[in-house]
């Protein structure tokens, strides 16, 4: 889960405290090592005549300051994961072994492997070795996760640190039982100092996990954590250091002193409290004041919407009724101009009709010879040739009606939607062309086509049209070939709708030419065929009703390719699952392809 940005700014200055303490510590063991070899005690202990570090202890400091900086952050390459681990698991090793000393009476030696000759009686700590068992042990997990959501790493640490922080407080109040067990070797004040510094870089190394994640979430929590948790730290142990030198010095016996302490406390951290809740009511006053204006700007917001919600809908029914008004139009224009035309058409046969009974008046009559010359001239050719043109006119002009018919029709169809088996639709569309199919000398491939979501007959008038298109279009100079399939995504398919394609190898369309295709009355090759040029504009009619796109890709003399994209399911947004299709068989007896030849 993404960091908000509060928690990435928290984040960012403890990941890079993690740097420092890493350095840090490697630099506290590689003193205290030059301490053994130039013999200085200041190097060796910080504070001389303390107990010096062990030189074991301080090349373990500079192999846990190595690994702390190796998986200090993530994402990390794999050979810098192992170098950490490795350097974590030697500096566990150590402590475990040196632990077995203690514990089971061995005497590995492994404190002793440095400076022997400088040690004397100077060992590795019990303490101190419990500490780097813990220390390796939480470098090692920096990164695990148990099932129960806990982050292994960070309890470690905190057992250690907290075994640091009572052996800084030890020397701090000189108080030897603190940072001593029994009459073995106490840690030393540097080696206390390390493993402070250890504990918090490992801590702070995945500041958005466990425990630390609380410390910095933007929650009231962490607000709090954030605010008290260094004064529940330093505060108890300032003031017990001053009580016990208050002691030392005389200043007041003991139980004035705890008296003092108890005084000390309670005032320090009443403070604490009432300034903490004062700086969270000023946070909560800040976050209401944010709510209300929130609330007011989601209220205007949703005015907003509302308001223009209404002007699209009031749009829409406009637009719905001008449409409409603009079907019944062409409807009404339609149905009005097919009374005259039929009249022009009857009219023009009785003008044929009356032409025949001139010809034979004229044949038989007894007019001069120039006089029938001319006239039947007259008949046979002008009267004739006018008649064919107003016949011809009245055919191109009755297509056009038939045209404009359709494609108001087109829009006011209502569409019974189901699943369509396209394979089977295609596959009786191109039966029904055969005779065309073998007289154009073409063939046609049928690939895969998945079903679609839609009227059947209106999809069938779709593929039909398409496929009609693509045999009237062909070049009579090569062989035809037309493919129908489903297209790939790059070609155009989106989420919830399934694209198919019809190609061939005819024409083509000039690229100036292709965005009128699907406009009423625009032809690209009128001699090619017999049409209106509606037929384009009624397919996209119906592709833009089931909610679909169409489009077309071509090149002059190399053929047309014309995309359909259709929905793939219902609007609820059910998947097909092929059963229950329009038009299905069982799926034994489905074909795959078909491939209609001359």
């Amino acid at each position: 889960m993404p960091m908000s940005r509060p928690v990435a700014r928290l984040c960012a200055p403890l990941k890079s405290f993690t740097q420092a303490a890493s350095v840090g510590v490697a630099l506290l063991g590689m003193l205290a090592l030059l301490g053994w070899f130039l013999d200085a005690e200041l190097l060796k202990s910080l504070i001389p005549g303390r107990v010096a570090m062990n030189p074991a202890t301080a090349f373990a400091f500079v192999l846990a300051g190595g690994s702390l900086w190796l998986l200090r952050a993530e994402p990390m390459h794999p050979s810098r994961r192992c170098l950490g681990a490795a350097c974590a698991f030697l500096v566990a090793l150590l402590g475990l072994l040196k632990l077995g000393d203690y514990l089971a009476g061995w005497d590995l030696g492994l404190d002793q492997l440095l400076f022997r000759s400088q040690l004397g009686d100077n060992r590795i700590a019990p303490n101190t070795a419990l500490n780097f068992l813990l220390i390796g042990s939480a470098l090692l997990l920096v990164d695990v996760r148990t099932r129960r959501g806990v982050w292994p790493a960070q309890a470690l640490a905190l057992v250690a640190a907290l075994v640091a922080l009572i052996g800084l407080v030890g020397h701090t109040y000189g108080i030897r039982s603190l940072y001593g067990i029994a009459s073995y070797i106490p840690m030393a004040l540097n080696t206390a100092v390390g493993f402070a510094l250890l504990c918090a870089g490992v801590l702070c190394a995945r500041p958005d996990r466990g425990l630390m994640a609380v410390l910095t979430s933007e929650t009231t929590g962490g607000f709090m954590a954030r605010r008290l948790l260094p004064a529940a730290v330093i505060v108890p142990v300032g003031l017990g250091w001053l009580r016990l030198v208050g002691e030392q010095a005389g200043l007041y016996d003991m139980a004035f002193g705890v008296a003092i302490l108890t005084a000390s406390n309670i005032l320090t951290f009443a403070i604490l409290v009432l300034f903490t809740t004062s700086a969270l009511n000023r946070t909560d006053a800040e976050r209401r004041r944010i709510e209300a204006e929130v609330r007011r700007l989601n209220g205007e917001l949703e005015k907003r919407v509302a308001q223009r919600t209404a002007e699209l809908a009031e749009a829409n029914r406009d637009l719905a009724q001008k449409n409409q008004e603009n079907e019944l139009f062409v409807y009404s224009v339609s149905h009005d101009l097919r009374s005259p035309l039929v009249n022009l058409e009857g009219f023009s046969q009785e003008l044929g009709a009356v032409c025949q009974d001139l010809r034979a008046i004229l044949a038989d009559s007894d007019l001069p010879p120039a006089v029938r010359q001319r006239g039947l001239a007259l008949l046979d050719q002008d009267m004739a040739e006018s008649i064919h043109f107003i016949q011809t006119a009245v055919k191109r002009l009755s297509g056009i009606i038939d045209a404009l018919l359709r494609l108001s029709r087109a829009g006011r169809v209502e569409y019974q939607r189901q699943r369509v088996d396209i394979r089977l639709l295609v596959g009786r569309i191109i039966e029904s062309m055969r005779l065309t199919i073998d007289q154009r000398g073409a063939t046609v491939h049928v690939g895969d086509l998945p079903p679609a979501w839609g009227d059947p007959t209106a999809l069938e008038q779709v593929f039909a049209n398409l496929i009609s298109n693509a045999l009237n279009y062909l070049d009579p100079e090569r062989p035809g070939l037309i493919e129908v399939g489903s297209a790939a995504p790059e070609h155009g398919g989106a989420d919830g709708l399934q694209t198919y394609y019809v190609r061939d190898n005819g024409l083509g369309i000039p690229e100036e030419y292709q965005h009128k295709v699907f406009q009423a009355f625009q032809r690209v090759h009128p001699r090619a065929a017999p049409g209106e040029g509606m037929g384009l504009t009624i397919v996209r009619r119906i592709v833009e009703r089931h909610q679909g796109k169409i489009w077309v890709a071509s090149r002059p003399g190399e053929g047309s390719t014309f995309f359909v994209a259709l929905p793939a399911a219902a609007r609820n947004g059910r998947p097909m699952d092929g059963s229950q299709v329009e038009g299905s068989l069982p799926e034994e007896r489905r074909p795959t392809s078909w491939s209609v030849s001359r």
